[in-house]
C-alpha cells in the first residue's frame, strides 16, 4: 500500500490549485471531481473521506455560483423554484 505524501511545501498550493481548478470547472460544466478526488487521495486521505470532503466544497461552490448569477441577474428566481420543486 502506498504511504502518505503528506509532507513537503508544495502540498498547500496543490491541494489551492485544485481546489480552485475544480471549483472553475464545477460551475461551468461539472465534473470537477476528475480533478480533486485524484488529488485528495494522493495527499493520504481514505476515498471515502476524501469524497465526502469534496462534497462539501460542491456544496459551497453551487451556493456561491447561484448568489452570484442571482446577482447578476442572470436567473429568473421564481421559474427556478418552480423547476426546482417539480418532481
Amino acid at each position: 500500500m502506498l504511504e502518505s505524501v503528506t509532507t513537503g511545501w508544495w502540498l498547500i498550493p496543490a491541494l489551492f490549485t485544485a481546489g480552485v481548478g475544480a471549483g472553475f470547472i464545477n460551475v461551468l460544466a461539472g465534473a470537477g471531481s476528475m480533478l480533486t478526488l485524484p488529488v485528495l487521495i494522493f495527499v493520504g486521505l481514505d476515498p471515502i473521506t476524501a469524497n465526502g470532503t469534496n462534497r462539501i466544497s460542491i456544496l459551497l461552490e453551487n451556493l456561491t455560483a447561484a448568489r452570484t448569477f442571482y446577482r447578476h441577474n442572470l436567473v429568473d428566481l421564481k421559474k427556478g423554484m418552480k423547476l426546482a420543486l417539480e418532481l
